[in-house]
């Protein structure tokens, strides 16, 4: 596969941005273009196509600041790719906050190359909690699966398959608008990878989406893509952007597991009940609840994560040191009663 071109989504506000990654992609051999961001409102029937199934309702219930912003991005990475009209080759999708190393596009080329299964989407470097050890295909890739925000959080560097584009735009299309451009991991539509290089990053600049967080978005940065590739390189504030970390969960002794055996409600939801599935290479539990069941694997000595939902349980204990509740899904609080 080749890069056909680089498209990158800015918001016309955000000029400084637009002035930092210009001065960053300036020396790359492809072609850059620039995507406005979409400021959304709804009211503006031009999007009534991207809204047919409405948004995800724990969006507008727990998220209104940020309803606006999110919808926004979920169809400004709509715009980038409908007039694309090639099917072979790859099309890079990166937001204005990104950063990479000089030799970041080559070896990422190189890396998607070599990969050996169909792809619709690889999202390079994402921020956020991971990469997770359970998740891996191999070395520095991963399959997410239906994961996304906090667990894989963010989209801002995608090499997109010229040819699957079709598919993507009906998928996104044709779902509900998710947060975190999390149509990329969610619902299985869309055939997602995840590579992790420690060659590009997300700048700490703030958010168009979230309101009231205000990164700093300096000049200095500005001035440091001015220089040569070797000295901005050795720069500690182009530096500090890049890392690398794997989360491969905890292993709890079955004493610690048994624990968080139990019954749980919580009022207006269904109970769950709790039970340890460890065998001798994972720390396991099985959490049964309205016909369903998940496995959890332990990520901290109180966090846990479902294998195969997006669904994360923040165990709690008293003062006395037992397992007293659970957190699901930040939201939902259960108290253990057996």
């Amino acid at each position: 596969m080749h890069i056909t071109s680089i498209r990158y989504i800015n918001m016309s506000k955000n000029w400084k941005r637009n002035l930092f990654i210009r001065l960053l992609l300036r020396a790359v051999p492809y072609k850059v273009v620039r995507f406005p961001g979409v400021s959304f409102d709804k009211s503006d029937h031009e999007f009534d196509k991207y809204l047919k199934h409405d948004v995800r309702p724990d969006l507008k219930e727990k998220n209104k600041d940020r309803y606006k912003g999110v919808v926004g991005c979920w169809i400004a990475h709509s715009r980038v790719l409908e007039p694309i009209k090639e099917r072979k080759g790859v099309t890079v999708v990166l937001e204005d906050d990104f950063v990479c190393r000089r030799n970041f596009f080559n070896d990422a080329l190189k890396m998607v190359n070599t990969f050996d299964r169909d792809f619709d989407i690889i999202v390079f470097d994402p921020c956020g909690k991971g990469p997770f050890g359970m998740h891996k295909v191999s070395e520095n890739i991963y399959s997410p699966k239906k994961y996304c925000s906090p667990f894989y959080l963010g989209s801002q560097c995608l090499f997109v398959n010229n040819e699957k584009i079709p598919k993507i735009l009906d998928a996104k299309l044709n779902a509900v608008i998710l947060d975190y451009d999390a149509f990329v991991f969610c619902g299985g539509m869309i055939d997602s990878y995840l590579f992790y290089t420690g060659a590009s990053a997300v700048r700490n600049v703030g958010s168009d989406i979230t309101p009231g967080y205000d990164g700093k978005d300096t000049w200095a940065d500005i001035l440091t893509c001015l220089l040569p590739h070797m000295l901005r390189e050795k720069s500690p504030r182009f530096r500090r952007y890049f890392y690398s970390r794997e989360e491969k969960g905890v292993i709890l002794t079955d004493q610690e597991m048994a624990a968080f055996e139990g019954y749980y409600v919580c009022n207006g939801r269904p109970d769950i009940t709790i039970k340890n599935i460890s065998n001798i290479d994972r720390s396991m539990l099985l959490a049964s609840w309205d016909k369903f069941s998940e496995v959890l694997h332990p990520m901290s000595q109180l966090d846990f994560l479902t294998e195969q939902a997006p669904i994360d349980l923040k165990f709690m204990k008293s003062e006395e040191g037992e397992v007293s509740g659970v957190l699901v899904y930040n939201q939902y609080l259960y108290r253990k009663i057996g």
